[in-house]
Formats: structure tokens, C-alpha cells, sequence
């Protein structure tokens, strides 16, 4: 029995259709025949059928652009709470920042540095702060506002989501910050450990604190990614599934970026074309990309979810 029909059927959870109600085509229908042989190339081939469908190229514009206008105010917050909450382990975080930033274009490695710096230093204006934080929530806030369209759940009011944007900034700083530096403290165990059992005669070899750390660091990533997944969508009565997703997103993400990176350094002349916004464009494209993933792998926990 082929996986999709032509009928009117909806998901029991959320009453959105489902892929077994969209009508395929020849073409379509070959390729489902095709992929049905291996779940993973079955669950590909839907997720694309679903990514096509729901027209998540637009989501993502949205999405990207967002987080863009709020990526300047909410570096400039993370490198205020940082100087202030983090003391003596300041060094140790913005060298995981480093670490991570090796992923990213030259261009996005620049405009995080430089905003991370500017409340850093000196006191700041209350005004400046609270500014900063809301310009940084409307990104959590458009993300939750497309989830909640794509999962076909119930609109929460506009205060409640804004309000639970405002927490997940701050959240999500302090996770970040206070999970890096258990992430490093840990990291540092083996190679302790190591010179501790030979006597100080021997070091451990730098980089396997290194990959340690990125290791670490995915971990933490893939259980942010499943929070918020979990926050942005309620789903009430069904069996939620977070962590596929946030694994596919985070993975994805990674490899998309550090591919992207490669590009624009040394394929790409960005600044040919638009000069002194080269770094705009590349950090928006760079932006859309990784949100792609995100709603990646959002879409791929609604497909487990609905059982299709």
C-alpha cells in the first residue's frame, strides 16, 4: 500500500494535514515506491515532500532575518553578562566562543567579536540593557510563531510567547556560558589525569582536549537544540520527539557552515559584488543556512511525532 494517499486526513494531535493527504504526482509517486525499500531514504524523501510543500524557504527568510536584526543586541548582552557573571573563567568561555567560531565565515567571526567587546568593558545604561534584550527575544519570538504554524498547534497569545522569549535569552546565555566552562573544566580531566600518572614526565596531547571539547560542546549543543524545540511547539497529548531533530539540525548545521565558511573565503568575492555589505550578506546567507537546519529538524521530529 503506497505511504501517501489521496484522501482528507489530519494529524489526531494537532488537526494540520498530513502527508498522507497530499495528492503526489507520477514523478512522486516513483520516487515514494523507490525510497520505501530503506526507512532512512523513506524519511528523506518525506521530509523533502514537507520542506517543499510548506514552502519552509520563506519561514527561514523570516527566521534569518530576525535573528540577524537580533544577533547585534544579544552578543553585545552575552559580553556584558559574561564580564560580569563569569570572572576568572571569562578567558576559558571566549576561547570555547573561538573554538566554535571556526565554523563561521571570517565575516561572522569579525561582527561577533567586535559586539561581544562593546558592553564588556565599562558599566551600561539599564535602558541599554533592557533595549538589548527585547531586540534580542524577537528572534526566539518569530521562531516560536513559525514552530506553532508548521506543527498546526494552538496560537499561544502574543505576551505569553514574548514573555517566554525574554526568559530563553537569558537562559540561553547563562546555559551557554556556565556549560562551556564545565565543558572545558572537564575536557582538561584526561590530560590531567595523564600527567598526574606519569609523574609530570609526559603531556597528553593537546588534541585530544581539543576533540574532547568539541564533543562536549555538540552534546550541549544537541540538548539546547531539544529544549527549545520542546518550548517552541507544545504539543499536548502527543509523545513528543526532540532529540532526533536537534541531532539532524546540529549536524547538518555544522557541516552547512563549515562548508559555507570554505566557500566565502576562498571560492566566493562577496565583496565584488557588494562591496562594503559584504559581511551583511554573508552573515545573512549564513544565517538562513543555519536556520534551514533548525526547521529541518523541527520538521523531522513533527513527521516522528504524527507517525508518518
Amino acid at each position: 500500500m503506497p505511504a501517501f494517499e489521496t484522501r482528507n486526513s489530519s494529524s489526531p494531535a494537532s488537526g494540520r494535514p498530513t502527508l498522507r493527504g497530499l495528492e503526489l504526482g507520477p514523478i512522486e509517486r516513483r520516487l515514494d515506491e523507490l525510497t520505501r525499500r530503506h526507512r532512512v531514504t523513506h524519511v528523506a524523501f518525506m521530509l523533502g515532500q514537507l520542506l517543499v510543500r510548506r514552502d519552509i524557504a520563506t519561514a527561514t527568510s523570516a527566521m534569518a532575518f530576525d535573528l540577524f536584526l537580533a544577533a547585534i543586541p544579544m552578543l553585545a548582552l552575552t559580553g556584558w553578562l559574561f564580564g560580569k557573571l563569569l570572572l576568572g573563567n571569562h578567558d576559558a568561555v571566549l576561547q570555547t566562543t573561538a573554538l566554535l567560531l571556526n565554523l563561521t565565515p571570517n565575516e561572522v567571526q569579525v561582527l561577533t567579536w567586535q559586539q561581544l567587546d562593546r558592553f564588556a568593558l565599562g558599566s551600561v545604561a539599564p535602558f541599554a540593557l533592557l533595549g538589548a534584550l527585547w531586540a534580542a527575544s524577537g528572534a526566539f519570538h518569530t521562531s516560536m510563531s513559525l514552530l506553532e504554524t508548521t506543527a498546526g498547534t494552538t496560537r499561544r497569545p502574543w505576551w505569553r510567547k514574548r514573555l517566554i522569549s525574554l526568559v530563553s535569552v537569558v537562559l540561553s546565555i547563562a546555559l551557554f556560558g556556565s556549560s562551556t566552562v564545565f565543558a572545558v573544566w572537564v575536557s582538561l580531566g584526561p590530560a590531567r589525569l595523564f600527567v598526574a600518572l606519569s609523574g609530570g614526565e609526559l603531556q597528553l596531547n593537546p588534541g585530544v582536549t581539543h576533540y574532547l571539547l568539541l564533543l562536549l560542546l555538540a552534546v550541549l549543543g544537541v540538548a539546547l537544540l531539544a529544549l527549545f524545540f520542546f518550548v517552541a511547539s507544545p504539543r499536548p497529548g502527543v509523545r513528543r520527539r526532540i532529540f532526533p531533530g536537534a541531532v539532524v539540525a546540529l549536524v547538518a548545521g555544522s557541516a552547512i557552515s563549515g562548508g559555507f565558511a570554505y566557500y566565502a573565503g576562498h571560492l566566493a568575492r562577496f565583496a565584488l559584488f557588494y562591496g562594503s555589505l559584504a559581511a551583511v550578506a554573508v552573515t545573512l546567507a549564513w544565517l538562513w543556512l543555519v536556520c534551514l537546519s533548525v526547521l529541518v529538524g523541527a520538521e523531522l521530529n513533527q513527521l516522528l511525532e504524527n507517525g508518518e
